[in-house]
């Protein structure tokens, strides 16, 4: 059990490169305890209907995991409201929270790079939540 635990959350719109900043971050050992929606559904044989679900699904191992008071560090689009709930437990429960934004200064190239991910054969964000997520970016930004 840790007595400093920390909540380390990585938050970005799609396609902004959070994913391989995050690969960088576990090899390096800054992203201890890392949470990954995907792998987490897969793990446990569950197929995915959406991000929503995958969402769900992490939800539900970090809350396992606030009651173990272990690091615990994840990245996300910060979409939905449950965010903050968790977030406020996470403060509770004695953890201190670090927020990383990543962002990127062009749609297109946001755009661009998850059609990239598709065609290696990774997960496809359609355009308009891109762009929804993009709009979000440009309030926290300015």
């Amino acid at each position: 059990m840790n007595k400093n635990p920390k909540l380390i959350i990585l938050a970005g719109p799609n396609g902004s490169g959070k994913s391989t900043l995050a690969e960088l971050l576990k090899k390096n050992g800054t992203f201890s305890g890392f949470l990954n929606a995907d792998t987490i559904a897969s793990g446990l044989g569950q197929s995915l209907k959406s991000e929503i679900d995958s969402g769900r699904l992490l939800l539900k191992r970090m809350q396992t995991l606030f009651a173990e008071s272990v690091d615990i560090s994840f990245e996300t689009t910060l979409s939905g409201k449950s965010w903050v709930k968790t977030i406020e437990r996470a403060k509770s429960l004695g953890y201190s929270v670090e927020l990383y934004f990543v962002y990127l200064d062009s749609i297109n190239l946001a755009i661009e790079r998850v059609a990239k991910r598709v065609s290696e054969g990774g997960h496809n964000i359609n355009t308009e939540t891109i762009v929804s997520c993009h709009d979000m970016q440009n309030i926290l930004t300015k």
